[in-house]
């Protein structure tokens, strides 16, 4: 199975991304754009229509290693649909707050996870399965340069009711405005490292890069990329099991 996905994002300086531990974080953006190639005509939907009970009463615990901004919003796109989750919106989701679970999420371990992490990232996937999608769908939630790194996190979502193994996820990064390429990479590439995602859940992936070029030096640090993605294979497991060999 093959597929191809591009996303263009237009980044500002106000998203801190903690890929490994809190202090040790990507300097990027509140991120959005398409997994797929989509219509010049963009509904955008606000982050409001699922209800978190037990949040906080105030932004909280804002520097979480995950997906850590504190002014404007996450934004990405499903299809024609623009999803924007503001930060207070974000900030307010603590490790006792109850968060509904429309759906399965997994965070890459290489974030660290806290329990803050895990119900943000919950709130993430039940956003991103309000609406249909293929059976296999890569989004480009963000990317930028940290520690020494140039990262790309990614919500990879098996809207399937099988499990699935994931391998030969190609990603490649340019700057859009002069389609210069940043970064290339195959993800997954070997059996023994193919991802497996359960049915009907959302993969959070940290993806870093080996060899990168550096992004330009901009006013306000603001960079604009297109991301593309596509993949070799996307296979059910047999009896709901898979294994990497």
């Amino acid at each position: 199975m093959l597929g191809v996905w591009t996303s263009q994002r237009s980044l500002r300086p106000v998203l801190l991304i903690l890929a490994m531990a809190a202090g040790s974080g990507i300097l990027t953006a509140c991120s959005g754009g398409s997994a797929h190639p989509h219509k010049s005509s963009v509904a955008t939907t606000p982050a409001n229509s699922l209800y978190v009970s037990g949040r906080a009463s105030r932004p909280t615990d804002e520097t979480a290693p995950g997906i850590d901004f504190t002014q404007g919003d996450l934004s990405f796109q499903i299809g024609s649909h623009r999803i924007a989750i503001p930060a207070v919106t974000w900030n307010t989701i603590i490790g006792t707050s109850r968060v509904p679970e429309l759906v399965g999420s997994m965070v890459d371990p290489a974030f660290h996870p806290t329990d803050v992490t895990r119900n943000r990232f919950q709130y993430l996937a039940d956003q991103i399965a309000q609406y249909g999608v293929p059976d296999f769908e890569p989004i480009g939630m963000a990317e930028g340069l940290g520690a020494g790194q140039f990262i790309e996190f990614a919500a990879l979502y098996n809207s399937t009711a099988q499990v699935k193994k994931l391998s030969g996820l190609t990603v490649t990064v340019s700057l859009q405005s002069s389609a210069k390429k940043v970064a290339m990479q195959v993800f997954f590439a070997t059996p023994s490292s193919a991802l497996v995602i359960p049915a009907r859940t959302v993969y959070f992936a940290r993806l870093s890069f080996a060899h990168f070029r550096s992004p330009p030096k901009t006013r306000g640090n603001s960079v604009s990329y297109n991301v593309h993605f596509h993949f070799a294979h996307f296979t059910s497991c047999r009896g709901q099991v898979c294994v990497n060999s």
